[in-house]
């Protein structure tokens, strides 16, 4: 396929290339590892913009990890950086993961287009739609509760309950379990139901 773009697809192969200018509205990249998926996402998204006027914030990225979430940012933020800055301070081993996350921050939010972006971890993408649109729904007030307590710092943090599920459950029943009264209540439910 031979079209003309405004972009530059000469680092993609045919099959990436196709990808990128393709008009269907849902689309299969299948490949493993290493043979960039990634990359010609990023490109899609890139095409979107610059070839056919698609405003950045109409574009939902999603991915599983905040690593693959960073990484993506990572990509893009180095595509728009001609003067190589960014690239050098983000593989420069006396920097600090803090560090880092504060540049990547600073710029996302200089490159007005990638910032325009919505580039999540689907758990990230979710909390968001619960915390913005269903305050008519909820109080707002949730945290978030896993299997196991979190160290990372990363933007659902503050979010988070201090408790693992388990420890809640557990809370949970063993405030059920002092309610007497009530454990005999249901017991002669139980007995009656026999």
């Amino acid at each position: 396929m031979s079209t003309r773009t405004k972009i530059n697809l000469s680092a993609l192969n045919e099959k990436q290339k196709d990808a990128v200018i393709s008009e269907v509205k849902r689309l299969l990249v299948l490949a493993g590892a290493g043979s960039g998926k990634t990359k010609t996402l990023l490109q899609k998204l890139i095409y979107l913009i610059e070839d056919k006027g698609v405003s950045p914030s109409s574009i939902l990225a999603i991915t599983f990890t905040k690593n693959a979430a960073n990484e993506m940012l990572d990509r893009l933020i180095i595509s728009a950086d001609e003067s190589g800055e960014y690239e050098k301070q983000l593989y420069d081993k006396r920097k600090s993961f803090a560090d880092k996350e504060k540049e990547r921050f600073l710029q996302q939010k200089k490159y007005t287009w990638i910032d325009g972006l919505t580039v999540k971890t689907f758990h990230s993408f979710c909390y968001n739609v619960l915390r913005n649109y269903g305050v008519n729904e909820f109080d707002n007030k949730f945290k978030i509760i896993g299997d196991e307590k979190r160290d990372s710092e990363d933007e659902l943090s503050k979010y988070i309950a201090p408790e693992t599920a388990f420890e809640v459950v557990h809370k949970l029943l063993i405030e059920e379990c002092e309610d007497t009264e009530r454990i005999y209540d249901n017991e002669s439910v139980w007995n009656s139901q026999s």
